[in-house]
């Protein structure tokens, strides 16, 4: 019987995706094979929030399908979109690199697929 998540079985799909993203282009393959044993696919409904303003950064995101907003809220209370995240695109890789908080909240705008690499 098996106690744990078997994290190697998607490492064939993450390795695959990061292939796709410009940001790890140039890694040799067993870097690249690194990366993939660390990461996590997650799915998440829309309306969810991954993370709020002045949280600390934990996670980097790569986004297979589906679309967040980031966004912050005025002194006035009147919400400003920095950015609108689609498919292959990253995001939430500054706070985890100048060790740093969030700078904004990123909320699903549908339903998303997603790979996720802890700060770790």
């Amino acid at each position: 019987m098996i106690s744990h998540s078997q994290v190697t079985d998607l490492q064939p799909e993450a390795l695959a995706f990061l292939n796709k993203i410009p940001l790890f282009k140039g890694l040799d393959q067993a870097a690249l094979v690194d990366i993939a044993c660390r990461m996590q696919y997650r799915t998440f409904g829309l309306g969810m929030t991954l993370f709020h303003q002045d949280m600390p950064g934990m996670m980097l995101y790569m986004l297979a399908e589906g679309h967040v907003r980031l966004y912050s809220i005025g002194q006035s209370g009147q919400e400003f979109t920095y950015h609108i995240y689609g498919p292959m695109e990253i995001f939430g890789e500054l706070s985890i690199l100048d060790d740093g908080y969030h700078s904004t909240t990123c909320i699903v705008m549908n339903p998303i697929k997603s790979w996720l690499l802890s700060k770790d």
